[in-house]
């Protein structure tokens, strides 16, 4: 099976807000390096998990869109109960994955391996330029071409005192 094919929460039948209990429960774990917990909630449209860490604003967008078509053709040679159920699929198994990933993350964090912004750092909050548009500093690199530019030199970085 090739690595497009694997998929660990294909096909979970674990319900969206037994996920985000588990991510809330997996949330409260980590700390800051004083010691001090954070604290997380939930966008209101339910596609991001948001929290602060060490006063930066982290937001972790959860893309059902995108897990819907990249499910869609197989459901299209199968039989389903509707493309209203193959979007709760594709919503449950967002979510999972994102589970999964802080799973990872926070404890490669919590073991020292990797350092806060090693891991977090595509998706601290930029302050808002237009009012109510929320971009993520991956956002930005992603839609200005940065990340080129930051890698062929031609945006420079500078250090402030």
């Amino acid at each position: 099976m090739g690595m497009s094919q694997y998929r660990r929460s294909r096909g979970t039948t674990v319900t969206v807000r037994q996920t985000k209990a588990q991510i809330g429960d997996l949330l409260d774990s980590l700390k800051e390096p004083s010691g001090k917990g954070i604290k997380y909630g939930f966008d209101n449209d339910n596609t991001a998990v948001i929290f602060q860490y060490c006063g930066a604003p982290v937001r972790l967008k959860v893309d059902s869109q995108a897990r819907f078509n990249a499910i869609k053709d197989e459901y299209r040679r199968v039989p389903h109960k509707g493309w209203d159920a193959v979007r709760e699929q594709a919503d449950r198994e967002a979510w999972r994955n994102l589970l999964d990933w802080l799973k990872i993350s926070i404890t490669l964090l919590n073991d020292g391996q990797f350092r806060f912004i090693d891991l977090f750092l595509p998706f601290v909050q930029m302050p808002e330029t237009v009012p109510g548009e929320i971009t993520t500093l991956g956002d930005y690199f992603a839609k200005e071409g940065a990340l080129k530019a930051l890698t062929t030199g031609q945006l420079m970085i500078t250090e402030h005192s």
